[in-house]
């Protein structure tokens, strides 16, 4: 079994298979080129990066994470954690482990005056217990990634 094409989907070879697919998108086997800034990924750090034991995690989870993901920009949520030059560090929530999409934490840092921290100020540890229990989940960052496949 394979993929089908966006050819074979848009013809309607896959109608009613199921799954109530008919209603909403689904992956097809076609790679497309796309300048659209909306499409991508960006650099989710962990909110406490080296840490090995991720026991109490806002997912629940106990296990190894990486310290930095590929988080699409349409699809995932992380939290947000905000810089500015001067080395000021502020989380933003409405309410603990809140995850947003990339487009709102830019937007939320940019209203405070501030920027999304990049990479490498996570990775540093200086945004650690800032804040929202950021310390036990995934962060958005500044920094571009290549999606993973």
């Amino acid at each position: 079994q394979r993929l089908c094409t966006a050819e074979e989907l848009l013809g309607g070879v896959a109608k009613g298979t199921g799954c109530r697919y008919d209603a909403v998108h689904v992956w097809s086997s076609d790679t497309v080129e796309c300048d659209d800034p909306a499409w991508g990924c960006k650099a989710a750090v962990d909110g406490r990066p080296g840490s090995d034991t991720q026991g109490g995690r806002c997912d629940g989870a106990d296990y190894l994470v990486d310290d930095v993901l590929a988080f699409d920009l349409l699809e995932d949520g992380a939290g947000t954690r905000c810089c500015t030059e001067d080395g000021d560090v502020a989380s933003f929530c409405d309410w603990s482990c809140q995850r947003v999409s990339f487009a709102e934490a830019e937007q939320r840092c940019d209203d405070e005056g501030m920027r999304l921290c990049t990479k490498a100020e996570i990775l540093s540890g200086m945004t650690k217990g800032s804040g929202c229990f950021y310390d036990k989940m995934h962060v958005w960052s500044s920094d571009d990634i290549t999606c993973d496949p």
